[in-house]
């Protein structure tokens, strides 16, 4: 059988990376490694196919993952007033409402990310204007508004199961406990 050690070795690397990507700061992500290997090594003994192995920890890193997104995110409203609340609004009210309910997670992205989507999607600045304002093309500041909206897009469905029609439109939200 297989020892924290090894695993170790052989996902650390790997798992810091993801890690980084998804939380703001590294020692949060070196934090969250830390805790990802103790409950590894905890529930060791309990890994009965040595072939599961790589499903099993990144199940773990998920895990470990949501839960920090979890303490961090600041609960909203209860799912069942959260849908009552939705069908009561206008859709500029929608819109309002999905945007406070979307701020937590632009809190966790890095901070190019968090203000493109904010420049771009929340105050409404066009990519052109986005473009002049950071003083780069046209294609790049499109780029950086799509990279931000799919690793928004990543963070919320992480929490959420999204509904949408086929053109993108929120159809149905239901988060996990207490959120938006």
């Amino acid at each position: 059988m297989t020892d924290t050690t090894s695993i170790w070795t052989g996902f650390s690397r790997h798992l810091r990376r993801y890690l980084v990507q998804r939380v703001k700061c590294k020692q949060d992500a070196d934090d969250l490694l830390q805790e990802i290997f103790i409950k590894i090594h905890l529930k060791l003994p309990t890994l009965s196919k040595r072939e599961s192995l790589p499903a099993w920890v990144w199940q773990i890193t998920r895990n470990t993952l949501l839960d920090y997104y979890k303490q961090k995110r600041m609960p909203v409203v209860e799912i069942e007033q959260a849908a009552v609340q939705s069908a009561d609004l206008s859709p500029t009210e929608f819109n309002q409402w999905m945007a406070d309910c979307v701020q937590p997670f632009l809190e966790l992205l890095p901070q190019h990310h968090k203000e493109a989507l904010q420049l771009a999607d929340l105050q409404s600045l066009s990519q052109k204007e986005l473009a002049q304002q950071w003083n780069i093309g046209y294609s790049g500041a499109k780029s950086r508004v799509q990279r931000a909206r799919v690793e928004l897009h990543g963070l919320f469905t992480q929490c959420c199961q999204i509904e949408a029609d086929k053109y993108g439109n929120l159809m149905q939200v239901a988060c996990l406990e207490k959120t938006c």
